[in-house]
């Protein structure tokens, strides 16, 4: 019998009695943007989208994924120099902080000019420096967006200025934004809303940066300053419209939004309820695992019969408390134990043989493996010990049979042999 027994157990039940304010259903947020899409940033769950698998494009905050392969590639305190093409190539009246054809500039220094003030000079520079050249770092650029899981985007260059096949939509850029957001080194920069690059090797002033997102530059825009927002971009161009990414994080729940094909005012106003929504909708939950400890049997099956070997201790595979995303509300998790009856011989340490899982009205929060912790290896070793015994009695008892065959056959053999010489020996009588 090859079935799998399942024990549900409310070994624990979490109540969550949060205070819900200004909660709004799905269905009730009104987004004005062509596309839009909300994510949690932990697990990459979406937790709201508008059209957020349809091609659009990007705009500036390409500029993001510029950002993540310079710093999966370079140091801060690696120099790049801007090259004539870096400087040249770009149609006038593009975002630029003025850089100068072999102007030097350190990556952090670099970093700054191109994610508060968008520099369009220095993500070629950086492209140059990495690859080689824009075409091979936009080659890079697609290939990483694909290895993260942004499978619909296609970039032809490091800054979004406009290309019919430079292209994203809103899940792409938030599955890149998630990866961005794991580098300290990001967060840190986010935390300057403004920055001074000092004189170079050929500008003698300084240059005075300022982050662009609303959100963040109390200074500038404190009407639309929100403390949450900790990181994010701005573009446009006329092709693109108003894009932006904003990233948001209160309470051990970071949220990313994404906004394409929007104007200057409705990216805000939308990206505003998105991340009201989140956080008054949704809470990052701490589950315990149990101190689970469960006995199953080790069983042999052979011509119809059932041998017990032995049993295994099973356990969670770990016991440090985890957080997933839920809704808020007071609905009660519950508990969820699959295991199988038994277990075949071969089973070792550590197998996975189960899992333990977690419920809130139905819908899956998560799960924990069930591994084998122990198996008592002494009974198993005196099944095998009976086993070889009865096995040497039966080769035992086959020698035996098997000498006594052969005794019977050298006797018989014996006897017609004395039978030969004895005819032989009176018909040589007989004859003499």
């Amino acid at each position: 019998m090859n079935k799998k027994l399942t024990f549900y157990l409310l070994i624990f039940s979490l109540i969550l009695n949060f205070t819900i304010s200004n909660v709004l259903a799905s269905e009730e947020i009104q987004i004005e943007s062509t596309a839009a899409i909300l994510i949690d940033a932990t697990s990459g769950t979406v937790l709201f989208e508008k059209d957020g698998y349809g091609k659009h494009y990007p705009a500036s905050i390409t500029k993001l994924l510029t950002s993540l392969l310079v710093m999966e590639t370079l140091s801060p305190d690696d120099i790049i120099t801007h090259s004539h093409n870096a400087v040249n190539s770009l149609p006038p009246g593009s975002s630029s902080i003025g850089m100068r054809r072999d102007e030097q500039l350190t990556v952090d220094q670099a970093l700054h000019g191109l994610l508060l003030m968008s520099a369009n000079e220095i993500a070629n520079a950086f492209a140059e420096e990495i690859s080689g050249s824009i075409e091979n770092f936009s080659k890079q650029m697609t290939t990483r967006a694909k290895e993260l899981g942004a499978l619909n985007s296609n970039f032809v260059n490091p800054h979004g200025l406009h290309d019919d096949n430079h292209y994203t939509t809103a899940y792409d850029m938030a599955i890149i934004t998630r990866e961005l957001v794991t580098h300290q080194y990001f967060r840190n920069i986010m935390k300057n809303i403004t920055y001074q690059i000092p004189e170079t090797n050929v500008v003698s002033e300084i240059r005075y940066l300022a982050q662009r997102h609303p959100f963040m530059n109390h200074i500038r825009d404190v009407a639309s300053y929100r403390e949450e927002v900790i990181g994010g971009k701005t573009g446009y161009t006329i092709p693109a419209g108003h894009t932006l990414v904003t990233i948001a994080e209160k309470n051990d729940l970071t949220l990313i939004v994404v906004i394409l094909g929007s104007d200057n005012n409705k990216r805000y106003s939308d990206t505003n309820k998105l991340i009201d929504y989140g956080f008054n909708n949704f809470k990052q939950v701490k589950l315990i695992p149990p101190d689970l400890m469960e006995t199953l049997a080790i069983v042999e099956h052979s011509d119809n019969a059932s041998t017990d070997l032995g049993s295994s201790v099973v356990s969670v595979n770990t016991f440090s408390p985890f957080y997933v995303l839920a809704p808020i509300s007071e609905a009660e998790i519950v508990t969820k134990m699959e295991l199988p009856e038994y277990l075949s011989k071969d089973v070792a340490i550590g197998d996975k043989v189960g899992t333990f899982s977690y419920y809130q009205n139905d819908r899956f929060l998560a799960s924990i493996d069930l591994v084998i912790e122990d198996v008592n290896l002494l009974v198993l070793e005196k099944a095998s010990a009976i086993k070889a015994s009865l096995d040497w009695k039966r080769l035992l008892a086959f020698l035996v049979v098997a000498i006594f065959l052969l005794l019977i056959a050298i006797r018989s053999k014996f006897k017609r042999n004395r039978l030969y010489y004895y005819r032989r020996s009176r018909r040589t009588r007989y004859f003499n």
